[in-house]
């Protein structure tokens, strides 16, 4: 099984730049059936484990790339948990509130 490249995290994270008008798309991409089932394939890759710290259950999946993105392989995702996530998304203070509700519900 090949090892899937993580990005490096010391180099701190770069947001993709995704035009405004751009990301109205991709959350309604985020609804079709296409990319339920690469999300699907992906959390099952993982076998549920987190694929960064392997210690929790994946509740996301992550896009390492966004050049790709609507036409992505499963190589361009990650099955992660809601900490690793956020991790992935330093300074990104809505998303980590959001890590923080949902792991308080997860219990």
């Amino acid at each position: 099984m090949s090892m899937t490249k993580l990005p490096e995290l010391s180099q701190g994270y770069i947001p993709p730049r995704i035009p405004i008008p751009f990301l109205d798309h991709y959350a309604k991409y985020m609804q079709t059936w296409q990319w339920r089932v690469m999300r699907r394939k992906a959390m099952k890759r993982a076998k549920k484990k987190c694929q960064f710290c392997a210690e929790r259950k994946p509740q996301v999946v992550h896009h390492l790339r966004y050049d790709r993105l609507f036409f992505e392989r499963l190589t361009d995702l990650l099955a992660l948990c809601y900490t690793c996530h956020a991790m992935m998304h330093p300074g990104n203070e809505a998303l980590a509130d959001r890590t923080r509700e949902d792991e308080l519900l997860e219990g």
